[in-house]
């Protein structure tokens, strides 16, 4: 019993923890000064791929933090990267096209969702295989670190993941006298 409670309080936190500090990393581009070194690891722009790093970036350093072991932690936080991005990335889209929802609560409870299910599965693939698949995990987290820089300083921008969201304007009959003309959506 002690153990599943180990494991819950690992995961509570672990979630609570990385959510906290991808809140940090939002707003950490520009605090920084926008610097080239920091464009790889913060977010540079609105798009849906930069808000991907969000869901890396602290859940490996957190995993970095708790656990006891440097082959445990990246073994982990591999996989917790992996689901982690996807739940993002899919549900973003899933609920923006399939149920259109959208907005900044969307947004940050699929964060904490996709947080939270990466966790659950770091710490299910870190107790059943402990040590193993080093390499394979090693690998995807250097190989997302590797993709995160290249699309940074090269987005391809004819896809819509890697384009930020646009305002848009559209011209509104009885909002002439008020405002030119013009509502912002």
């Amino acid at each position: 019993m002690k153990r599943i409670w180990n494991i819950f309080r690992f995961l509570i936190f672990s979630s609570v923890f990385s959510f906290l500090l991808a809140s940090l990393f939002h707003f950490a581009y520009d605090f920084f000064g926008q610097g080239l070194i920091f464009s790889f690891f913060f977010p540079t722009n609105e798009s849906v791929w930069e808000h991907l790093k969000l869901a890396f970036y602290p859940t490996i350093i957190v995993w970095l933090f708790l656990s006891n072991s440097l082959s445990g932690a990246i073994s982990g936080s591999s996989y917790s990267t992996l689901i982690s991005i996807f739940v993002v990335l899919f549900g973003y889209y899933g609920l923006k096209y399939g149920f259109k929802l959208e907005g900044l609560w969307v947004d940050l409870v699929l964060l904490f969702v996709g947080i939270f299910l990466g966790q659950c599965l770091g710490v299910l693939m870190k107790k059943k295989y402990p040590g193993k698949h080093l390499f394979f995990s090693l690998s995807h987290v250097l190989l997302w670190g590797l993709v995160f820089a290249f699309f940074t300083l090269h987005p391809p921008l004819e896809f819509p993941v890697f384009q930020p969201p646009v305002i848009a304007v559209r011209v509104v009959e009885n909002a002439g006298k008020y405002m030119g003309g013009y509502v912002v959506m």
